[in-house]
């Protein structure tokens, strides 16, 4: 028995060790997507900045990606263009990923269930903007009031020491306050002035700013904490917008390290004794 697990424990090693590789191509390619967009968005920051209404470069940059993501990701995505990896990955709990969406310019597949485009193309520009070293995390709405909605994902991100508002499956879609500024969730939910601003460009807009929530999770336990630690990198953006959330690729890149470890470590335990004096 002894021997069979050291020779399993060897075989899952270099099973892995392939699957790091194999994930680590696909990251790749999820890096040369973002710099792509992002060297084709980039040229129009300047206009933007300048008006009407005037942005910061914090702001230009926001919206500049989140409307070429959005003119990028027109159309839901065929299950039969994709290949198997990335079928399989969009059909995951965690949805179509930034690199099938912009390889494919889509934004949910077809027939099933989890759908809507804002997931994707908050995750696509919540990376896009980390690639630029600018904070952004994932934002969420409720339905309205009359249960309408199924909930809504926008893009926060810090500016001039303000976590601002954007909105990409909605045309890049921005709150301003009367400084012209773009919002904060705060603002937004304590003015009705500041949210109405939304019907002038979507009259049936069915998400209500009474309870966003960030997937936070200071208030897990200490041991579910340490936990993601070791999957999980630290991005020095907090842990309000889960970067597994958005980089499933990474999430498992950062699994099969483990798993190889710990399949090293058994084999190297369970060698057989002919080896142990080597």
């Amino acid at each position: 028995m002894r021997t069979v697990g050291f020779y399993t424990a060897g075989i899952g090693f270099f099973v892995l060790l392939y699957c790091c590789v194999f994930f680590t191509g696909r990251i790749r390619e999820r890096v040369v997507l973002l710099d792509a967009l992002i060297a084709g968005a980039m040229p129009a920051v300047d206009a933007v900045m300048q008006g009407p209404p005037s942005s910061t470069h914090g702001e230009a940059t926001a919206i500049v990606l989140a409307r070429a993501i959005y003119d990028r990701m027109h159309a839901p995505l065929d299950p039969d263009d994709l290949d198997m990896y990335e079928r399989l990955e969009s059909m995951s709990p965690l949805n179509v990923s930034a690199a099938t969406a912009l390889k494919h310019g889509g934004f949910g597949l077809k027939g099933h269930s989890r759908y809507g485009p804002c997931t994707t193309m908050s995750r696509t520009l919540i990376l896009a903007l980390r690639r630029l070293k600018m904070q952004a995390r994932a934002l969420y709405l409720e339905p309205d009031e009359r249960g309408l909605g199924g909930g809504h994902q926008l893009v926060e991100f810090l500016d001039e020491g303000m976590w601002k508002v954007i909105a990409p499956s909605d045309n890049a879609f921005v709150w301003r306050t009367r400084q012209g500024r773009v919002a904060t969730a705060a603002e937004i939910a304590a003015s009705e002035e500041i949210f109405s601003q939304v019907y002038e460009s979507f009259p049936h807009y069915t998400y209500l700013f009474h309870r966003p929530t960030r997937l936070s999770l200071p208030d897990a336990p200490a041991w579910v904490q340490s936990l993601l630690a070791l999957v999980l990198p630290n991005n020095g953006y907090g842990p309000e917008a889960p970067i597994f959330f958005h980089s499933p690729r990474g999430l498992m890149l950062r699994l099969c390290l483990v798993l190889a470890s710990l399949c090293a470590g058994v084999a190297i335990w369970l060698r057989p004794r002919r080896y142990q004096g080597e």
